[in-house]
């Protein structure tokens, strides 16, 4: 697994070592000198395009630019295979926590569904349902709560037992990308339906209402995406801290 903070450091040891300030440094690879301070920080990681200009200006291998520390000639191979291995084992691991939430907001898809249809309440409709094809639409509605019943236990179940949920649950892009589907969810819910009320009632209190509903979804959706980037950054620490040679 590559650790941006240990790569920045090793980069800016490096840069030491070779009598180069941040500026000279950036003039060699056509960046600023802000960008090498970032790299240095731990802040951002290179851009793949500059990984192989940094080693020849700096004389490491990318595998120790990677590894965020210098690789003696006999442990070159071992420790070259175990940072692979690290990468390809949290990038899986990143991959099945995104099937999980996938698993987990197909739920709130499919209570959607029923909307477009134009029946809001559907659920309370199951066991008592108005004039018209009674069999097909109820039919419809059990069939709709089967699928979110397992897709819920599946994601539920995979959550729950699948080993290194702190890996899993530290990639900001997942966390973000769950974090999307369920604001956008909230908004569709909360944030239409206080608007559409608001034009049907009018006036000033109808407008007022509206107000307030957008402000409430949009302050929440705020949070959560504050929360899931702060939640990735906390359980990646917490991974790091378990497992020392990972990094």
């Amino acid at each position: 697994m590559i650790d941006v903070r240990k790569t920045g450091k090793f980069i800016a040891q490096c840069r030491h070592e070779k009598n180069l300030t941040q500026k000279e440094l950036g003039d060699r690879l056509n960046v600023t000198d802000r960008a090498v301070s970032k790299w240095e920080n731990g802040r951002s990681f290179p851009d793949v395009n500059l990984i192989e200009e940094i080693c020849r200006e700096l004389d490491i291998e990318v595998s120790e630019l990677l590894a965020g520390k210098k690789i003696e000639p006999e442990h070159y191979k071992e420790e070259t295979e175990k940072m692979l291995m690290g990468t390809v084992r949290e990038n899986t691991m990143h991959r099945f926590q995104l099937i999980i939430y996938l698993l987990m907001t197909l739920p709130l898809v499919l209570i959607l569904l029923p909307i477009l249809w134009g029946d809001p309440v559907w659920i309370l409709n199951v066991l008592f349902w108005p004039e018209g094809n009674v069999l097909l639409l109820k039919g419809r509605s059990i069939l709709l709560i089967g699928l979110i019943i397992v897709f819920m236990w599946c994601g539920s179940y995979l959550e729950r037992y699948l080993p290194e949920k702190n890996l899993r649950h530290s990639s900001k892009k997942v966390e973000l990308f769950y974090a999307t589907m369920v604001a956008a969810w909230m908004i569709w819910i909360v944030g239409a339906g206080a608007v559409i009320n608001g034009i049907k009632a009018g006036g000033v209190e109808g407008i007022a209402a509206a107000g307030i509903g957008i402000v409430i979804t949009v302050g929440c959706s705020i949070i959560y995406f504050k929360r899931a980037i702060e939640t990735a950054r906390a359980n990646k620490e917490k991974y790091e801290e378990e497992n020392p040679e990972e990094k």
